[in-house]
């Protein structure tokens, strides 16, 4: 028997709050967020409001905002970190300011720490936009579906480490193989880089110094990303088109297509490099 037939709130509004979330494994760090905001809207549950799958967790709104976030990663030899967080239900919006991934540990010493070849690697980013989230389905499905990613000013530096020794098990397989083995669905119309920065660094035996190459003006359009079967049958290709310089000179274009629903992995792609 319910308690409560029936619950009727204008707003919910909390500030200023500290989110602790105790891992029991004692090698690996808590879940710390040290400023979270949450607004909620016209909050409404009654018999008819409980069959309307239109409204979030019953509300016309809920609103959240996490800022100065860091969490240490279960190898604790990296971070991911953000200065601020907003989302937003009614426009199934989410904004990411400043995001990172910082190694907590010298890219020189990061093979010998992990114990075989393996990439270092550092993100920094200006700002992510994501639009069109599908809350609903993401929580009910497990699967993440949205409109729209834009990502503006992303730099990456990758390092490796040639000389350690590289085990089989690691090497990673086609982009589309990885999708198809997510333990949750995805699903991404567009997504949108613009201004990036790819530097790469390799250090091979009998080299006293590493190689390296970068790319600047790095601007890149991937549409139908999606690991959904019934999608799939519809539109089955993934497409990359994307620009940048080599060495800061050099323009290259490149267009890249993936069958998702191909058994053999069949993709095609094309190269134009200009001095």
């Amino acid at each position: 028997t319910m308690l409560l037939k029936q619950i009727a709130i204008d707003r919910i509004f909390l500030t200023e709050n500290k989110l602790n979330l105790q891992n029991p494994d004692e090698r690996r760090s808590d879940l710390v967020i040290p400023d979270i905001w949450l607004m909620a809207e016209n909050i409404r549950y009654d018999p008819i409001a409980a069959t309307d799958s239109s409204r979030f967790l019953y509300t016309d709104n809920i609103r959240t905002k996490i800022k100065n976030f860091s969490y240490v990663l279960p190898d604790n030899l990296a971070a991911i970190k953000f200065s601020e967080l907003d989302f937003n239900s009614t426009d199934s919006t989410m904004k990411i300011k400043n995001f990172a991934l910082q190694p907590r540990i010298s890219k020189f010493d990061y093979g010998f720490a992990r114990g075989y070849q393996s990439t270092w690697l550092r993100i920094d980013n200006n700002d992510v936009s994501i639009a069109g989230i599908d809350l609903l389905r993401t929580i009910n499905e497990r699967h993440f579906s949205a409109r729209s990613i834009d990502v503006n000013t992303i730099n990456f530096e990758i390092y490796r480490d040639k000389r350690i020794p590289f085990p089989e098990w690691q090497r990673r397989p086609l982009p589309q193989v990885e999708l198809h083995a997510l333990d949750f669905g995805v699903t991404i119309d567009t997504v949108q880089l613009d201004n990036g920065y790819i530097g790469y660094q390799e250090h091979v035996e009998k080299s006293s110094t590493p190689g390296e190459i970068f790319f600047t003006n790095l601007n890149a359009t991937i549409t139908n990303v999606s690991n959904d079967s019934i999608r799939l049958k519809q539109w089955p290709k993934t497409n990359i088109s994307a620009t940048t310089k080599v060495f800061g000179k050099g323009r290259i274009v490149a267009e890249f297509q993936f069958d998702m629903l191909d058994p053999y992995n069949i993709h095609t792609y094309g190269v134009e490099v200009n001095a």
